[in-house]
């Protein structure tokens, strides 16, 4: 296993992630950017949801929820696809 990347190193790819231009646009988009520093998406995406989590923006509910739906938000119970009653 990798040695483990430096806290500045983390705080400064969350930041680049996070950027968005005037448009909301990302301006580095997550994929891309994690190429370049040369580590997996999915550890991008795992130190933003551990950001999320440490400041707040997300709840532990919320981001487990998440990873167990594969990322996918709930589906309010008024918009559940209905099932046509048998004949």
């Amino acid at each position: 296993m990798p040695a483990p990347h430096p806290p500045e190193f983390r705080r400064r790819a969350v930041e680049l992630a996070r950027e968005v231009d005037e448009d909301g646009v990302r301006k580095h988009p997550i994929g891309q950017l994690a190429r370049d520093l040369k580590i997996s998406e999915s550890c991008l995406r795992n130190w933003m949801a551990a950001e999320e989590l440490e400041t707040g923006e997300r709840s532990y509910n919320q981001q487990h929820r998440h990873s167990t739906l594969g990322m996918l938000p709930p589906v309010p119970y008024a918009q559940a696809p209905q099932t046509m009653p048998a004949a």
